[in-house]
């Protein structure tokens, strides 16, 4: 494992304590540095929502044309000019294993601010907003 986040497939942002957001580009632009330190402080959230045992391990962003509304689950397809941000949780479960949540409607964003802010408002509102948190953590 790298001490980087990497990009899928150039799909979507994985933000966890390792991410340095003045390294990462995504669809071309540089996402905002202080996404880091949301996560962690969201992360001690989370931890205390999901059942006994299981610890969030990281949130992946995607930048897509899907259209969803506000703290609802979707199917959202990749389009790195797209608008439009998901965000999902990703956690250890209490026998170690890694469980994916259902993709999560953020925002919708003008196109050359999305891959900007998509990431750093995923973690800002994992940490200060509960129903998208609870939103999130759903599937587990």
């Amino acid at each position: 494992m790298t001490n980087q986040p990497t990009l899928i497939a150039d799909e979507f942002v994985v933000i966890n304590e390792h991410f340095h957001g003045a390294d990462i580009e995504y669809s071309g632009r540089k996402v905002y540095t202080g996404t880091q330190n949301w996560f962690l402080s969201a992360k001690e959230k989370c931890d205390r929502m999901l059942p006994d045992g299981y610890k969030l391990k990281e949130l992946h962003v995607m930048q897509s044309e899907t259209d969803g509304k506000w703290c609802e689950s979707g199917n959202p397809e990749c389009s790195p000019q797209g608008t439009k941000a998901w965000c999902r949780a990703v956690v250890i479960d209490d026998k170690g294993e890694e469980k994916t949540g259902a993709w999560v409607f953020d925002y919708s964003y003008s196109a050359s601010n999305c891959a900007y802010y998509c990431a750093s408002n995923c973690a800002l509102y994992a940490l200060s907003v509960s129903d998208f948190r609870s939103a999130l953590l759903s599937s587990f």
